[in-house]
């Protein structure tokens, strides 16, 4: 995935249907990365303790985005599931 180049077409996109005037990334140069640390899917007990901190408006993007992601990807990786309030 290239965050970079899909945030730079999503403005290309906005200028052309007049939301904005420039591109504010347009001469942003990708950075070279060696990633040290992969994401995972946070273990049902982790999940609990971020809800259990998190504010209802921030609760509710991680229930969104735990529900967005594809059945497959939820079996594959630790259980994750549905979340509980």
């Amino acid at each position: 995935m290239n965050l970079l180049k899909n945030t730079c077409n999503f403005f290309d996109w906005m200028r052309r249907e007049r939301m904005v005037s420039e591109n504010p990334l347009e001469f942003v140069e990708p950075v070279k990365l060696t990633p040290t640390h992969y994401r995972r899917a946070l273990t049902p007990e982790q999940a609990q303790r971020l809800l259990a901190v998190a504010s209802r408006e921030r609760a509710v993007v991680y229930l969104v985005a735990d529900a967005a992601r594809p059945a497959a990807e939820r079996a594959a990786g630790a259980d994750g599931g549905r979340f509980r309030l």
